[in-house]
């Protein structure tokens, strides 16, 4: 074997190993990385009623200004000033927060 092909078998190998090992090291940072997201999610929101608790302020979600009276609340415990809802509900019939289905509690 000529001294020429040497040296491009070797060039060859060093880059399918560079390869091989970038991929996996990919793969590692990726797979850490989604699990420290889901951690940090977890941590954030453990439990359904945190998440609310998070949520509940005293802004309409649409019109992102302050309630000043009694607005509208649905099952999805998301609550809304009645004429941003009313609005809304001409184009949609689900929750502009979390989509799920307007059922007025």
């Amino acid at each position: 074997m000529s001294n020429r092909k040497k040296q491009i078998d070797n060039t060859l190998l060093a880059v399918g190993i560079g390869t091989v090992v970038t991929g996996i090291t990919y793969g590692l940072y990726s797979y850490l990385r989604s699990k420290s997201q889901e951690k940090a999610h977890s941590t954030t929101f453990p439990s359904h009623e945190r998440k609310e608790n998070i949520l509940e302020v005293d802004i309409c979600p649409i019109c992102l200004e302050q309630m000043t009276s009694n607005g509208t609340t649905f099952s999805c415990r998301h609550t809304f000033h009645k004429k941003c809802i009313s609005q809304w509900t001409e184009v949609s019939k689900t929750c502009p927060v979390c989509r799920m289905l307007l059922k007025q509690m």
